[in-house]
């Protein structure tokens, strides 16, 4: 009788982990860090994961919501020809909502847009001469507590972070953000791209 017992037990937590992990939705997997940031995955497609590299298609939410509507971020990848890398700011934790920087190739050339969910500023012709089919390293400024949001980019070579540096200030003529986000999340993601770091910090630039 008792083998029984703990047997009909053992079933019944089986189902009960089911449901939970089938609650999980889509194959979201929880928990795993990369450049020392847990993150949790929106569409795993055909990414690849370490604690130190993120390659493939696909994309994930940092498990730590921004707490400041002034941040910094500083992401470092490279790009598969036609490969895209879009990093979310103040979104939802399934990365909507949320105001967008897309870096994408087309050979060596760079293209880049601000994005929201329903539009897209190009402001590429900030970033001539920059080889996409190179590694990439940007400072990105958000201060999602304007409206639109200020977008700052600027070139990792800088330090001294003032507007004049900058590759890109959204605040410039005819640069305007789409929007602004309306979240606290944040995350990648990527098109046959691979990112090797991506720091959070204190906005760089003070308005």
């Amino acid at each position: 009788m008792q083998i029984k017992r703990n047997y009909s037990q053992l079933i019944i937590w089986s189902l009960s982990l089911a449901v939970v992990l089938g609650g999980c939705g889509g194959g979201t997997i929880s928990g795993d860090s990369f450049d020392g940031k847990v993150y949790s995955v929106v569409n795993a497609g055909t990414l690849t994961f370490s604690t130190t590299e993120i390659t493939g298609t696909g994309s994930l939410v940092f498990a730590s919501p921004l707490t400041a509507t002034e941040n910094s971020f500083r992401p470092s990848f490279t790009l598969q020809d036609g490969g895209k890398l879009k990093l979310t700011l103040y979104g939802s934790n399934t990365l909507t909502t949320g105001i967008s920087v897309e870096f994408s190739r087309n050979g060596s050339v760079l293209s880049v847009s601000l994005k929201t969910d329903s539009q897209n500023q190009d402001v590429s012709s900030k970033f001539t001469g920059i080889d996409a089919s190179t590694t990439m390293t940007f400072q990105v400024d958000a201060h999602n507590g304007e409206s639109p949001a200020h977008i700052l980019i600027w070139d990792s070579s800088i330090t001294n972070f003032a507007e004049d540096n900058a590759l890109l200030n959204s605040e410039d003529s005819g640069f305007n953000a789409p929007g602004k986000g309306t979240g606290t999340f944040w995350g990648l993601t990527l098109e046959s791209a691979t990112v090797t770091a991506v720091t959070l910090g204190a906005a760089k630039f003070e308005d």
